[in-house]
């Protein structure tokens, strides 16, 4: 994807995502695009605003590849949901990696151990032991 010099011209990620999903060879039946774009106003928002660096793609990258470096650049992962009419598996969203709405403040349950409580220290080496041959002493 070649950007132009000018950076006021320059296209928005949901732009190039949106050229990258119509240039595609996966299409559905009747030659629609089989992937489309979230409606997410997030995502959609975060896409809209953010200019897109200068790709470079070729007919081998697959188009998981690229979603990963649109993704990238705006500190996401690209995943898969289901579509309006629950038959397939073609919107393409983006989900924040540091978005501070899933950051758990505790994650303390039945299966955590505590700040090393019940550890018990016999389970660890407290000294190595070797057979060696040939060593001489200095």
């Amino acid at each position: 994807m070649t950007q132009p010099e000018d950076t006021a011209e320059r296209l928005s990620l949901l732009a190039v995502l949106q050229r990258l999903l119509a240039v595609t060879p996966l299409t559905a039946s009747g030659g629609a695009p089989l992937y489309t774009v979230t409606t997410d106003m997030d995502v959609v928002a975060v896409l809209t605003e953010t200019i897109s660096p200068q790709f470079e793609w070729n007919t081998q990258t697959t188009l998981w590849e690229c979603l990963c470096d649109i993704g990238a650049v705006i500190d996401c992962i690209p995943r898969l949901t289901i579509s309006a009419d629950g038959n397939t598996f073609s919107v393409i969203t983006f989900d924040f990696v540091d978005n501070s709405d899933t950051v758990y403040p505790d994650i303390v349950d039945e299966f955590t151990n505590v700040v090393g409580e019940s550890l018990d220290e016999q389970q660890f080496n407290t000294q190595l032991g070797a057979v060696v041959e040939n060593i001489i002493e200095q």
